[in-house]
């Protein structure tokens, strides 16, 4: 597995946390809610990166690479080293000359 190459997002990101669980609805609107699992808090990060041309190419040769199915080695700030994926990127659009930015959304997964 690869680490993710050493490109900061801009600044300002933030995850998106969203927890899967499971729900049975019983009569008179009695319900029961349990986790999905044992990893069930689903951790994403919508991400962009402002890059020069040259590391633009590189961060999309990375991502081209995995395809959106093999995961990669990624440390979101604070927390700790995990295995990540990105099903995909918007971009890369012009910023400046020699400059592009590039959208994308880092998903957390379980892998063995």
């Amino acid at each position: 597995m690869r680490n993710f190459p050493n490109y900061l997002p801009k600044y300002g990101a933030r995850p998106d946390v969203q927890f899967r669980t499971l729900t049975s609805s019983f009569g008179d609107g009695y319900s029961q809610r349990g986790k999905d699992g044992i990893n069930n808090r689903l951790n994403s990060w919508p991400l962009t990166f402002e890059l020069r041309t040259e590391d633009m190419l590189n961060l999309q040769t990375f991502l081209d690479d995995h395809q959106g199915v093999e995961a990669f080695l990624w440390a979101p700030p604070d927390e700790s080293e995990g295995k990540w994926v990105c099903k995909g990127y918007t971009g890369p659009a012009d910023l400046a000359p020699g400059w592009l930015s590039l959208t994308t959304m880092f998903e957390r997964v379980f892998d063995l």
